[in-house]
């Protein structure tokens, strides 16, 4: 537009009006003044036409003699403000003086206005850095991925990174400057010499120790300087994700990827340290710091609002772990529980809720999880796995079918560590004890496990799953729960004579051998049978009831397998059922009393990779024998005795 304006207070000063992306009709004129020296928008304006880039005030907030003699020395913000008032109201340019509240910036600490300045600092040039860092983060696994798009579009987007600060306190920037003309000094020689005093003497040496202990005679020499030019200290300070993103260096100096496996922080640092990070060491190795990055979100209070002090909030972790002054109303959980809290809520990747009933939640599943490995270490006080274990191929279809189940859930859970998933492990592992140890196969087997022979093949057998469910389980819980772990093994009867120490070991205890797709198929159709018999028999203890089981072709002979006669009270069937006495039976099925419930259900069977239905029938009636004093089964020929397996046993 070639239009131009006087300055109000020196008018033979002409300047340009010039266009701004950050300038809108929408709030006030449209017009405003630039600062260059004094504002983010106003200096890329004139970074872009080329205007001087010329700071009035000094680093005390004062007007420099640049700013004129009316103002020199005042402070911008008090009585600065109030002179340049006068000298419009001289000029006649002042229509109206007025209060206005609006938006200003505030230093956080102090609560204090602060003012924009221009000054000079020390840059890394990122240009020559971002297409190296992005072509080394493609081989980084980012967790979750869906962060990859930001990192990238932030590394793309960012500016040349400054890294010099104006503190009173950090890491010293080693940089001499010339009394007279300013000019830096840092090179090889000043930098090694400097590097030596701080192993000596820490970074506080640059404080504490004078230039000609820092910048010697013979560092001079060495760097070319001229005798009669005199020297002093910087007083910058590294920008802290600098100092930051090269604890790398240190930390991984002894191993000789110098990678780390996982680099964990919250989604705040996509653009501090881990940029900051990949970066250095792009520009120093050409290659990531991490293999791995961990992105999780904030902690918040149950509503779902951001925690303070101001608002009562806060939930410290110690008072979880040891418990608050009233322990009634803030007990001691313990450190277990902090950490089943982590796995299972701080590993989500957007924001994390922490209260008292979700910790309270949080020390029920633990709790359960303790009940659990309490059983089964009472279960096996008295095994040896070198010399009570059964083979897997003696089992029964039953130990055989939870051997295989153990197994996918070892599977499971490495998936889900490997993948850094702690939440998923956590859900893994509370669904897994609760349906499949403790509803399904604990309390199957407890019949077996304290009725029958003590080295009994049944109870051996049973015993010897239970043995690795307590092992497996362990070594899966090991990482998120180590104090309950440690406290198993102070216990576990294999391990009295000598101290085992589960973390000082290699693997999952689970074995390939475990996975046995038949019985699979074979026990899904005995459990269908049980959905459906538990389904129908309401509140009545199913040991007072016999069930006859009707199925023909496939069906049938799958449930064969899990038992061989025509009736039992021990059969794999029997045990899943918890009756007294089942037949199993592929002729047609009679209802021979009144009080016999009669139900139908079907069996989804896959034969050579097709799939059919099949049906079954189930008789339930009550049982016609006496109650055994021991195992409480219905199985003794007359009242007050005890059946013929317990009287062997005996």
């Amino acid at each position: 537009m070639n239009c131009t304006y006087s300055h109000p207070l020196t008018p033979a000063r002409v300047h340009p009006f010039l266009p701004g992306l950050h300038v809108s009709m929408e709030k006030g004129s449209g017009l405003v003044h630039t600062a260059p020296a004094h504002g983010p928008e106003d200096f890329i304006v004139a970074k872009k036409h080329n205007l001087p880039l010329m700071s009035l005030v000094d680093e005390d907030g004062n007007y420099t003699p640049e700013a004129g003699e009316e103002l020199v020395g005042q402070h911008v913000l008090t009585k600065g403000n109030f002179t340049v008032l006068n000298l419009l109201k001289q000029a006649g340019l002042l229509a109206r003086i007025d209060d206005l509240v609006h938006s200003y910036p505030y230093d956080w600490r102090t609560k204090k206005p602060v003012i924009y300045r221009a000054s000079k600092q020390w840059f890394i040039n990122t240009d020559v850095l971002k297409h190296r860092a992005l072509k080394c983060l493609k081989s980084v696994e980012i967790h979750p991925e869906v962060y990859r798009r930001q990192m990238e579009t932030q590394l793309e987007q960012r500016p040349s990174w400054c890294i010099s600060r104006q503190r009173v306190w950090g890491v010293p920037l080693p940089i001499f400057y010339c009394k007279d003309t300013g000019e830096p000094l840092i090179n090889k020689y000043t930098t090694e010499h400097i590097q030596e005093l701080v192993r000596q003497h820490g970074t506080d040496c640059w404080w504490t120790m004078s230039e000609t202990e820092l910048l010697p005679q013979s560092v001079r020499d060495k760097s070319g300087v001229l005798p009669d030019k005199e020297y002093v200290k910087g007083t910058d300070i590294l920008d802290i994700w600098f100092e930051s993103g090269v604890s790398w260096a240190s930390v991984l100096k002894d191993f000789p990827e110098q990678q780390a496996d996982l680099y964990l922080e919250g989604i705040d640092q996509v653009r501090g340290w881990f940029q900051s990070s990949l970066l250095t060491a792009v520009a120093l190795n050409e290659k990531p710091p991490y293999k791995n990055l961990f992105i999780h979100g904030f902690t918040v209070d149950e509503n779902g609002y951001k925690m303070s002090k101001s608002q009562g909030n806060v939930f410290d972790p110690v008072v979880v772990t040891d418990g608050g002054l009233d322990l009634k109303k803030e007990p001691a959980y313990g450190a277990d529980v902090l950490r089943w809290w982590v796995a299972g809520h701080a590993s989500n990747h957007t924001n994390i809720t922490v209260g008292n009933s979700i910790i309270a939640s949080m020390a029920e599943q633990v709790h359960k999880i303790r009940l659990m490995l309490r059983f089964l270490l009472g279960a096996v006080y008295d095994f040896q796995p070198a010399s009570d274990s059964i083979p897997v191929s003696n089992m029964s279809a039953f130990d055989q079918y939870m051997l295989h189940l153990l197994l996918e859930h070892s599977k499971q859970v490495q998936k889900e560590y490997q993948s850094y998933s702690y939440n998923r492990v956590v859900l893994q592992t509370n669904s897994f004890v609760a349906t499949e140890v403790s509803a399904l196969y604990c309390h199957s087997i407890k019949d077996r496990l304290y009725c029958e022979h003590r080295d009994g093949w049944l109870r051996r057998s049973c015993q010897t799953v239970l043995y690795h469910i307590l092992d497996v389980c362990c070594r899966t819980l090991a990482p998120i729960l180590p104090f309950l772990v440690d406290e198993v093994f102070l216990h576990h009867p294999s391990h009295v004579k000598e101290r085992f120490n589960v973390f000082h070991t290699v693997g999952f205890g689970d074995c390939v051998h475990w996975r046995n797709a038949d019985v699979v198929g074979i026990m899904q159709a005995a459990l269908e049978v049980r959905n459906v018999f538990n389904s129908n028999r309401g509140e009545v203890n199913p040991r007072e009831l016999d069930v006859l089981l009707f199925a023909t072709g496939e069906l049938y002979s799958r449930f064969k397998c899990l038992q061989a006669e025509d009736v039992s009270s021990y059969s794999t069937l029997c045990e899943m059922l918890q009756t007294s006495h089942t037949r199993l039976t592929s002729h047609p099925a009679s209802v021979p009393e009144d009080s016999a419930a009669v139900l139908q259900g079907t069996c989804e069977l896959t034969v050579a990779e097709s799939s059919h239905v099949e049906k079954f029938t189930l008789v339930i009636t009550p049982s016609l024998m006496y109650l055994c004093e021991r195992c409480r089964m219905f199985t003794a020929s007359n009242q007050g005795d005890l059946c013929q397996r317990c009287s062997q046993s005996v």
